[in-house]
């Protein structure tokens, strides 16, 4: 008995042993991965973290109190208490960042901007995402920011040609536009944030939020309805018309509203600027939608 319970315990300090080195193996991995990663996108950005660890039953790399400082925003940054990421599959990445908040004089202006106190821009963004090579094509399997006090917003689609993240920023606005937009969904959920908008505009004006409501309604409908006189065929008239009553519809009762592209092959951006918008929207399928 007293020979087995010795084995045991030998195997037991072995496999301690074990996990502890092969912990410590994959830290140094991540570790070389994200200095990869840092590297890659120094020319635009600096990414830092203080501490980095690996959850091996979970098969995720933990990264706490990460920041992002963009070289073209000097006067904006990011930062996140927590990021998780993970591997599912070859070429296939999810992230889960809480405590995520901007930060920075600009920050501060956004705040303002949204009338929103500091610490309301604080939320939490999760992304699944995959990565085709061979046709420098990222999809979105689904991403999503919440701010809870403000909104949530949900992103699914697929991009295509995208440029190289080693040229300069100069460089990526030109190739940019010959990047491929295919299929997208967009929800916009609003908790807050459109609602203190409004307010904050009417007061302004020194009407009462429901006047500029009906009044801001009126103007969408309005350009909606002028543009229209220039639609060429029946189906952009009704497009039109769907958009100025999804809008309404929002303004009037904030709560979801819903963007999806269809196209029926992708479209280069270069295509989407030179187009007429109506033509535009038209090809891409594009459909906007009050929930």
């Amino acid at each position: 008995m007293k020979r087995l319970l010795l084995a045991l315990a030998l195997l037991l300090a072995l496999g301690v042993v074990l996990w502890a080195g092969v912990s410590r193996m994959a830290e140094r991995l991540g570790q070389a991965r994200m200095d990869d990663l840092a590297a890659q996108i120094a020319p635009h950005a600096r990414l830092t973290w203080e501490t980095l660890s690996v959850d091996l039953l979970d098969r995720a790399l933990v990264l706490h109190h990460v920041r992002l400082a963009s070289q073209d925003l000097p006067d904006l940054g990011l930062t996140a208490h927590t990021a998780v990421l993970r591997k599912s599959e070859e070429n296939r990445w999810q992230a889960e960042l809480s405590g995520l908040q901007p930060e920075g004089p600009a920050a501060a202006r956004l705040a303002e901007a949204l009338h929103a106190a500091p610490e309301e821009l604080r939320g939490a963004l999760s992304a699944d995402v995959s990565w085709n090579p061979s046709t420098a094509a990222l999809t979105v399997h689904d991403l999503h920011l919440l701010l809870p006090e403000l909104f949530s917003f949900r992103l699914s689609g697929t991009a295509a040609n995208l440029p190289s993240l080693a040229g300069s920023a100069q460089t990526l606005a030109v190739q940019s536009v010959f990047i491929q937009i295919g299929a997208l969904s967009a929800r916009y959920s609003d908790a807050s944030l459109a609602e203190r908008l409004i307010r904050a505009e009417a007061e302004r004006l020194g009407v009462t939020p429901s006047a500029w409501r009906a009044a801001l309604g009126d103007i969408i409908e309005n350009d909606l309805r002028a543009y229209a006189g220039r639609a060429a065929t029946a189906e952009d008239k009704a497009f039109l018309a769907a958009t100025a009553r999804a809008l309404r519809a929002f303004l009037a009762e904030p709560g979801t509203l819903a963007l999806e592209l269809a196209p029926r092959q992708p479209m280069p951006v270069v295509e989407i600027v030179l187009f007429p918008p109506l033509e535009a929207a038209r090809r891409l399928g594009l459909r906007l939608e009050a929930r």
